[in-house]
């Protein structure tokens, strides 16, 4: 995620998100949540 406040996405934070979304495919929906929190704890660190 970019450097703004955590309620701020820029259009490049969206692309990624939906890249790993995308990525996820295939995953039961009850372990999406998981799959979420992990890529946002991660976009918080960069």
């Amino acid at each position: 995620m970019a450097s703004n406040s955590s309620s701020e996405w820029t259009q490049s934070d969206l692309a990624a998100f939906n890249d790993a979304l995308v990525k996820s495919t295939g995953v039961p929906l009850t372990v999406l949540p998981t799959v979420i929190d992990r890529y946002i704890a991660g976009a918080e660190k960069a």
